[in-house]
């Protein structure tokens, strides 16, 4: 596993002096980067103190590039999302919540969006050799409220609505999924390449009304 920190470690670890001894690390500097091949079991011996002054984590953090440009530790999984999107086309992530899915979808988000800059020293960064950028479509259901009624109606007819703005409106499509369906057709003829559609907090509708009164 590979721990990423951009810019000078120091800044980032505020112990990274003991951290060869600690972890007894790899070093090694290409354009400003530092990456660190970390030993569990020296880590692991440490007092959970130590490990908190010497790491710096994301906690609540779900998004690739503020990781990344704040130098917070990064455990190395890109190899596994670029074969993902190498070897499949539509995945349903249905693991707990808290588990990882927001960071993986906005590591997508910027994979397809061909920002190899943000990748700079992950495995992904090699392994991808044509870095395009796609029309994507992200749908995040975290910042409503379902309990009340008629906010998914609105939820999702301001997605599609917004995304008519950027790419076209079919005025002979009158329902949301003939509406989505054009708008996808068009994003394709405009930018000639598929389009990406990501879809976070899939659940929230649900547990939102979970054990509420039937009306």
């Amino acid at each position: 596993m590979a721990y990423l920190a951009r810019g000078k470690p120091e800044a980032a670890y505020p112990m990274v002096r003991y951290r060869d001894k600690l972890t007894r690390s790899r070093r090694s500097k290409e354009n400003g980067i530092d990456t660190f091949q970390a030993h569990r079991r020296p880590l692991l011996s440490l007092p959970i103190s130590c490990i908190f002054q010497v790491m710096k984590f994301p906690i609540g953090i779900q998004t690739l590039e503020q990781i990344i440009e704040d130098g917070y530790v990064y455990v190395d999984k890109t190899a596994l999302v670029y074969k993902m999107v190498s070897e499949g086309k539509v995945y349903f992530l249905s693991r707990p919540r808290r588990f990882g899915k927001s960071l993986l979808v906005s590591t997508l988000e910027t994979y397809f969006q061909g920002r190899k800059e943000i990748f700079k020293g992950l495995a992904i960064e090699t392994l991808e050799t044509e870095w395009h950028e796609y029309p994507i479509f992200h749908l995040d259901f975290s910042k409503q409220n379902f309990s009340k009624p008629g906010e998914l109606e609105r939820a999702v007819e301001s997605f599609v609505s917004k995304a008519e703005l950027e790419y076209g409106r079919d005025e002979t499509a009158t329902t949301l999924s003939d509406r989505f369906d054009s708008t996808l057709k068009n994003a394709k003829q405009k930018t000639g390449r598929g389009c990406v559609i990501l879809i976070d907090e899939y659940d929230k509708p649900l547990l939102d009304v979970m054990g509420t009164p039937q009306e």
